[in-house]
C-alpha cells in the first residue's frame, strides 16, 4: 500500500501505465460523473469508475481484495478513511470473484493502518492489500465522491522469461 500526494506520484511510479493513469486523475475534476460500471481508459490495462456514498462506521463490514487490478483511489469532493490489511491471516469470507476481480475477507479485530483520503491524496492497494473504504474520518458521516483507477498487474510487472 502506498499513500501519498498527487503531485508527488512521480516519486513513486514511473512507467507508461503509471504515468498513463496518473495522468488521467490529475484531469479529473469533482463534478466528474458517476459510473455505472468500469469505463476503459486503455483496454483492460486500465479501467476506472467514479462513484459517490456516504462514509459510515467499520460495523458489518468485510475486507477488499484484488488479485489481477491494482487499485488507485482518490476522493475527488470530500474525505474517507481506507482501512488496510495485509491478506496474510484473514478468514477468507467469500471466494474470488472472477469476473469482478475480488475476494473478501472477515474483518479482523486490529486494523493494520489506515489511510484517510481527500481530494489531492491519492492511495494504492496491490493484490496483497486487504482493505476497507468509505469508512468515517473524525467520526462524521460526509458525502464522498471518489475515482478509482484499476491497473493490470501484468502491465506493470516485469514477466519472466524461459530460455
Amino acid at each position: 500500500m502506498i499513500a501519498a500526494k498527487l503531485s508527488d506520484w512521480r516519486q513513486h511510479f514511473s512507467g507508461p501505465v503509471w504515468t498513463q493513469a496518473f495522468e488521467f486523475l490529475e484531469t479529473l475534476a469533482t463534478d466528474s460523473a458517476d459510473n455505472d460500471g468500469l469505463v476503459s481508459i486503455d483496454g483492460d490495462t486500465l479501467l476506472y469508475r467514479v462513484m459517490s456514498y456516504p462514509t459510515r462506521g467499520p460495523e458489518g463490514t468485510t475486507v477488499e481484495a484484488h488479485e489481477k487490478y491494482i487499485d488507485i483511489q482518490m476522493s475527488l469532493d470530500g474525505s474517507e478513511a481506507i482501512d488496510w490489511f495485509s491478506r496474510d491471516g484473514l478468514t477468507l469470507n467469500k471466494a474470488y470473484d472472477s469476473e469482478n476481480d475480488y475476494l473478501l475477507f472477515d474483518r479482523p479485530d486490529h486494523v493494520t493502518g489506515t489511510v484517510n483520503n481527500r481530494p489531492g491524496y491519492f492511495s494504492v492497494f496491490y493484490p496483497d492489500d486487504g482493505h476497507t473504504a468509505q469508512q468515517l474520518v473524525g467520526g462524521a458521516s460526509e458525502n464522498v465522491r471518489k475515482v478509482v483507477i484499476k491497473v493490470l498487474l501484468d502491465a506493470v510487472q516485469p514477466q519472466a522469461t524461459i530460455s
